[in-house]
């Protein structure tokens, strides 16, 4: 578990009480760094196999843009979020955890990331989120490149464990506290807290409960509403629903079906009920392939 200011600059979205995550990389160590962005929804095809969805000539055409990508980045603006031949190796690593990977989805879509345990998933995230420069290659959101240390607006993440990163003592305060730094105040930041807390399943009656007394479960959509107060354009989801029960779980996925989102996760049936598109990451690359159907899990 990490620091409580680990996910601080990815909480609070403005002026000089940004503090960047490069700062938390240097005292905390990279792992423990930024733990908590904005986002929620997008749309896409990866370029590296067929999306089910997506026809032979619609790809032929993406693999056309693709190898002009390099040269013409402004051909990927209508793009919620790309990965342009991303490149990683750990330290320890023989072999490289990405190779030349190249992945790219559109607003609307809702995609799930599956891997073996060691395939990448977590590191792939980080560099999604930004919160991990790859060594080589670019991700672009909406079409600008996704530098380091970068705090984009509408970005949301979602860590499975991020109810153990609370920076404050009660819900309310949990909540409110990224609109409050970006200058909501009054009714209008009640507003945008009751909504959040009712999008993630919380009665408004927990407003100014302690965190320290919640259930993981409470804890958890505590966590969810901090993000989505944030008003995310795309969510990155760590094993969503994990701390749920299946009930709970199976509503959350209907709760943000209308929120472009990626969700990693090694569970075919969490993939299933939160995305509508599946890539498996394997050998350094994203292999789309075509989820099952509903009865077959």
């Amino acid at each position: 578990m990490g620091s409580r200011g680990d996910y601080l600059p990815w909480r609070v979205q403005g002026g000089a009480l940004l503090v960047m995550a490069r700062f938390y990389q240097s005292r905390f160590g990279a792992a423990k760094s930024a733990q908590r962005a904005q986002i929620c929804a997008p749309q896409g095809h990866a370029l590296g196999g067929r999306s089910p969805t997506c026809t032979a000539s619609h790809e032929a055409t993406l693999r056309r843009v693709l190898a002009h990508s390099c040269h013409h980045p402004s051909l990927f603006m209508n793009m919620l979020l790309h990965l342009d031949n991303i490149h990683w190796q750990g330290r320890d690593e023989l072999s490289p955890l990405f190779h030349a990977l190249q992945w790219s989805m559109r607003e609307g879509e809702r995609w799930a990331i599956m891997g073996k345990e060691g395939s990448g998933k977590s590191t792939l995230l980080r560099i999604m989120a930004g919160l991990l420069q790859p060594q080589r290659g670019t991700v672009r959101y909406r079409g600008t490149s996704l530098a380091h240390d970068t705090i984009l607006p509408g970005l949301g993440v979602l860590f499975a464990d991020a109810a153990q990163r609370f920076l404050t003592a009660t819900v309310w305060e949990e909540v409110a506290l990224t609109p409050a730094h970006q200058g909501v105040t009054g009714n209008a930041l009640h507003d945008r807290v009751q909504h959040a807390l009712q999008r993630a399943g919380l009665p408004e009656s927990v407003l100014h409960w302690e965190l320290s007394h919640l259930s993981s479960a409470q804890a958890y959509r505590v966590a969810l509403a901090a993000v989505l107060v944030t008003q995310p354009v795309l969510l990155l989801l760590d094993e969503p629903g994990a701390p749920l029960d299946e009930a709970g779980e199976k509503a959350l996925a209907q709760q943000l079906q209308g929120c472009s989102s990626v969700t990693f996760t090694s569970r075919l049936e969490r993939a299933h009920r939160f995305a509508n598109h599946l890539a498996w990451l394997e050998g350094g690359q994203l292999r789309v392939d075509a989820l099952p159907a509903v009865d077959a899990l």
